[in-house]
């Protein structure tokens, strides 16, 4: 993350769910395109694991991709913000 800042912006945002994504797309079977469920983005994945996708929130898709101290700050960050992710 960059710096002391407790803020994020949108686009820095976007750009760490994206980074996420490429992450995800090198350990899993597949990663589906991300859509809009129940007013909140969702992601579709497949590992080797489990046989049917699994359907996961930008959280979910920060703390496979990056792990829990990274995923957590980006929380953090996001609750300090005035920006609403997804």
């Amino acid at each position: 993350m960059t710096g002391n800042r407790k803020y994020i912006t949108y686009n820095e945002y976007e750009d760490r769910y994206h980074d996420a994504l490429l992450v995800l797309k090198e350990r899993c079977e597949s990663i589906g395109k991300p859509f809009q469920l129940n007013g909140e983005r969702v992601c579709s994945v497949k590992t080797r694991i489990f046989e049917e996708p699994a359907i996961l929130h930008d959280e979910n898709v920060f703390l496979l991709a990056l792990g829990s101290e990274l995923a957590h700050e980006i929380e953090q960050r996001v609750s300090e913000s005035a920006i609403s992710p997804s």
